[in-house]
């Protein structure tokens, strides 16, 4: 959707009743004739936009798209999310917004997808989502931190998906450390934490978050039984929207605690989230598979596993992945 579109949309969304063609071309400096193509686009995108002679146009009902107009009108955050790039269709919202980041876009940045083509989560997974039914965002990030730090991004990421779930829902969720979100059993979503630094100091973080929505993920045989979403466990669709905007909400304070210097206090409250301590557990990295008992996790979010032998080690995020161990 280009400028004058949004304009629009913006123009229509705000009259909140019929606004006549005229007014709409004298504020895009645009002709009578090109406003009537603007709102035939408008409708095929699934804007139900109503018009009448003498009257002009009306817009009756909008369709679940996350456009960066709805994102602002309902969004009380200071920085994050006020600045939106919006696509219909991308690859990946984390590379998009990486190479923002390394053109100096300013923190806070949102960049959002009804669609990715070559979405991805940890170690390069692919992230399989219909159009138009899930939450696919990233965001850019300037901490105080060192590289060590980053995984606070990635504990205050998933908790704000955690606290957004239960604050709009009655669903109980947890994490799958060190970064999938958990109901029932099943993934909902999942966190992707990448980011550039110089020396001991990170530059920018880039934060991908992906929340299994309005779909129902048993009809892909590659998730069915390891993957649920919000509409399978409650029943029904919720919107998008208020989701999004809560969980937007929920990420800023999260990360004014962080950078307030809470950082431990974070730790706490995300260990206390964790469903995987104090379970036997198999941790699958590159270098092969470990079995044995997740005990802890560290002041910077490694997990602390215990094999059969007694020797203790450190897992760290990005080189594992973990499953339960069902044997």
């Amino acid at each position: 959707m280009v400028g004058d579109d949004m304009v629009l949309l913006d123009m229509l969304i705000r009259e909140k009743g019929f606004i006549s063609g005229e007014a709409i071309a004298e504020r895009l400096k645009v002709s009578r004739t090109a406003v009537w193509k603007k709102i035939k686009t408008l409708r095929g995108q699934g804007f139900h936009i109503e018009s009448q002679p003498n009257l002009g146009y009306c817009l009756i009902s909008c369709p679940d798209k996350l456009l960066p107009v709805f994102i602002k009108r309902e969004l009380k955050t200071d920085f994050i999310g006020q600045e939106v790039y919006y696509y219909p269709v991308t690859t990946s919202t984390n590379v998009l917004a990486k190479e923002l980041a390394s053109q100096g876009a300013r923190e806070g940045t949102l960049v959002i997808a009804e669609e990715q083509t070559q979405g991805r989560g940890r170690m390069g997974r692919e992230w399989l989502s219909p159009a138009n039914k899930n939450i696919l965002i990233s965001l850019i990030l300037r901490p105080h931190l060192s590289p060590i730090q980053v995984s606070y991004i990635t504990m205050i990421a998933s908790l704000s998906v955690v606290k957004t779930i239960e604050a709009l829902t009655p669903l109980e969720s947890s994490i799958k450390w060190p970064n999938d979100i958990m109901i029932r059993g099943n993934k909902v979503g999942g966190i992707l934490t990448e980011f550039s630094a110089e020396q001991d100091q990170v530059v920018y973080v880039v934060v991908g978050i992906g929340v299994n929505m309005n779909f129902d993920p048993t009809i892909y045989p590659e998730i069915a039984y390891s993957a649920t979403s919000i509409y399978l466990e409650l029943g029904q669709e919720i919107s998008r929207l208020k989701f999004l905007v809560g969980l937007l909400q929920e990420m800023e304070k999260e990360y004014k605690e962080l950078q307030a210097g809470k950082g431990l206090l974070i730790v706490k409250e995300w260990r206390n989230s964790l469903m995987t301590l104090n379970k036997e557990v198999r941790v699958v990295s590159e270098q092969g598979t470990l079995e044995g008992m997740a005990e802890d996790v560290d002041e910077h979010g490694a997990l602390i596993l215990r094999l059969a032998s007694g020797q203790q080690i450190k897992i760290y995020t990005g080189d594992v992945s973990l499953q339960m161990n069902k044997a």
